[in-house]
């Protein structure tokens, strides 16, 4: 993985996890002349083990191993849970993280972030003209804004990431300083724009008892809720491919619907649907927080579904627009970029506790 070279600092040796509800990643990575290297890697089903610590117990031997005489630094860990004073409750297994409890028991100093913090982290070591790591979405024009910083010395990135639920996050660049914030925006009153999405809120409140958050249509609970209403209000024609959603487990909705998307009109028109919601969606995170060096998508809905992001340029359109022409003249300004490389949280992680540990 070619990534960019943004810091100096001394080289070092940094444990790194991802931990989420179906899997747990614990690697071994490598500061060297400004750049992170990945050395060596072991994952493991989340549902399989006790908890963080015996996947560590399990990797260190080999970690140490590959080393030698060298010693690490620290470790940060990305979680996939509100982060209290470095301790993390897992949203989707029982297990809490406590980077405080994990520093004494491994002798070096262990930082907790939440999930979509190590994506923020991430960022700016993606080289943005690598078409492997991530697809600048063009304007219906053809052209494509240039990151700019905020302020002189500031630059805001934003990172919207719909997966199996809707996480959103930032990272701040301050003369010289990386700092990730994560935030709970995926559940905030969701603000519906035409007729069918008027509908559609108007149904999920029904369901919910209350409004509906973005995250109720933008992720995989998201798609499955757009193919119930289809299914339910629009009563659509049980094509095979809607008999076989119908028939299978709930969480699988999602992919099949994206895999019958450019076959079946229900699925594509639920795709084109999520599109939609999600360019509206962006266009107001990119007015909350201006993230003029780039708003990025991540996240596994939007990297297995590309094509429905820059057909006829449909998602930038609606990104675009606003009731008043000053705001649309902000919103192109805004690079908005799709990101491909789902191993990015590892070196995020690393880069966290570069960024972390110089203000210890």
């Amino acid at each position: 993985m070619a990534l960019k070279n943004i810091f100096s600092a001394d080289n070092c040796f940094i444990l790194a996890g991802d931990i989420g509800g179906t899997n747990t990643t614990v690697a071994l990575m490598e500061l060297l002349d400004g750049s992170i290297n990945l050395r060596m890697k072991q994952g493991f089903s989340s549902q399989s083990i006790s908890g963080l610590e015996e996947a560590i117990d399990q990797a260190m031997p080999q970690f140490l191993k590959e080393i030698g005489q060298a010693h690490i630094a620290g470790a940060c860990f990305t979680a996939a849970g509100p982060v209290n004073h470095n301790v993390c409750s897992l949203t989707n297994v029982s297990w809490t993280i406590d980077g405080n409890a994990l520093s004494t028991r491994l002798g070096f100093p262990v930082y907790v972030i939440n999930d979509l913090s190590g994506i923020c982290y991430g960022l700016p070591l993606l080289d943005v003209s690598a078409k492997t790591q991530i697809l600048a979405l063009e304007h219906p024009d053809g052209t494509l804004p240039q990151a700019q910083e905020l302020k002189a010395g500031t630059e805001v990135r934003a990172v919207v990431a719909p997966g199996t639920g809707l996480g959103i996050g930032y990272l701040i660049h301050d003369r010289g300083n990386y700092l990730a914030l994560p935030s709970e925006s995926g559940h905030i009153d969701w603000g519906a724009f035409s007729p069918e999405t008027r509908e559609i809120q108007s149904w999920l409140h029904h369901k919910l008892g209350k409004n509906p958050g973005p995250e109720q249509v933008i992720s995989g609970i998201g798609l499955a809720n757009l193919f119930d209403f289809m299914v339910e209000v629009r009563q659509v024609e049980q094509s095979e491919a809607i008999k076989e959603i119908l028939a299978g487990p709930r969480s699988n909705r999602g992919a099949l619907i994206s895999q019958y998307s450019h076959t079946d009109a229900t699925c594509g028109r639920i795709m084109e649907l999520f599109v939609e919601i999600m360019a509206r969606f962006c266009s107001s995170v990119a007015l909350w927080m201006l993230p003029k060096a780039g708003l990025y998508i991540a996240g596994g809905i939007p990297g297995k579904n590309q094509d429905w992001f820059v057909k006829d340029h449909h998602f930038m359109k609606l990104f675009l627009q606003n009731y008043l022409k000053g705001m649309e003249n902000q919103l192109v300004q805004v690079p908005v970029y799709l990101a491909l490389d789902y191993g990015i949280n590892l070196f995020g992680a690393a880069h966290g506790f570069h960024c972390l540990n110089q203000h210890r």
